[in-house]
């Protein structure tokens, strides 16, 4: 908590914690022991992102605390007070606990109209959205609409939240795949499918065919890093996932590839062959091609 490097994500999808903007007004001295800069900063103009929320007022003084060194900062990451300029007139966006208050979280900002700040404010309508068709609706937008923080809020939301019903967020996740739009994108997708919407335990799942689809007919033509991933899942999925008995595994292999569509076999064999040279993983890559045989 020291140096407010907890993630707004996490914050907003909590909504207990009150969100505030502020603009810098005063930096006061700082104090450096250990290798670290601990000192006030006081901040004018406050006014709450989250609703309801805050009773602090409209200027706070905060105690801060991030490595002296620059360079430290920047080999930490960058996170909280480590990544911000600490300059008078500059704007900042903070999750506040306790009283007097501490910031868990910190960002720089350009403006009150930032478009971090609009982010958040879109996370926080969706997180307080009762209607289900209507939060299915702006859930999609988040995760389409090619805002970095908005659009990982709406991969959260609908995988590991699950805000909206599974099989809604499996259908959402399989598009963003499967769409040649953002790198970045699809791969947060194809991390959610994985990761959140695939059900290990479950042998018998009706969605498994639907993600494992998506995976293979992504997989050819992919950007590099997508295809690494894609191919390392696949793996995980069907040979590291599968029952432990050998006639439990021939049965769960042979049904999933029955249920699953390959548009084409031959590029992703291709794509299987170009993977497992790259990543010097031609053992996986066999396995995978014979699945794709049953």
């Amino acid at each position: 908590m020291e140096f407010a490097e907890q993630s707004f994500l996490e914050i907003v999808t909590q909504e207990r914690t009150p969100i505030v903007l502020g603009r810098i007004e005063e930096v006061g001295a700082a104090k450096v022991a250990d290798d670290v800069s601990r000192g006030e900063v006081i901040l004018a103009d406050v006014q709450e992102v989250t609703s309801g929320n805050w009773t602090g007022g409209t200027r706070v003084v905060l105690r801060y605390a991030r490595y002296a060194s620059n360079l430290a900062r920047i080999k930490s990451g960058g996170q909280g007070w480590n990544g911000i300029s600490l300059e008078q007139g500059k704007y900042l966006v903070l999750g506040l606990i306790g009283a007097p208050p501490q910031a868990v979280a910190v960002r720089a900002v350009a403006s009150a109209e930032d478009t971090f700040v609009k982010q958040l404010r879109s996370a926080l309508a969706i997180e307080r959205q009762t209607d289900p068709k209507l939060r299915l609706i702006q859930l999609r937008d988040a995760v389409l609409g090619g805002q970095p923080f908005l659009s990982g809020y709406g991969h959260y939301a609908a995988g590991r939240l699950k805000r909206i019903p599974r099989s809604e967020a499996v259908t959402l996740e399989t598009s963003v795949l499967l769409a040649a739009n953002d790198l970045k994108n699809r791969l947060a997708a194809a991390q959610t499918l994985e990761l959140e919407l695939w059900p290990s335990e479950n042998t018998d799942d009706p969605l498994k065919p639907q993600i494992l689809s998506a995976f293979w007919n992504s997989l050819g033509g992919a950007p590099e890093d997508l295809q690494n991933y894609l191919a390392e899942a696949l793996s995980r999925l069907l040979i590291d996932d599968a029952p432990s008995s050998d006639p439990k595994i021939s049965d769960y292999q042979f049904r999933l590839r029955r249920a699953a569509v390959v548009q084409s076999e031959a590029q992703a064999m291709k794509a299987l062959e170009d993977w497992g040279r790259r990543q010097n993983s031609m053992d996986q890559a066999r396995k995978l091609e014979q699945w794709l045989k049953k």
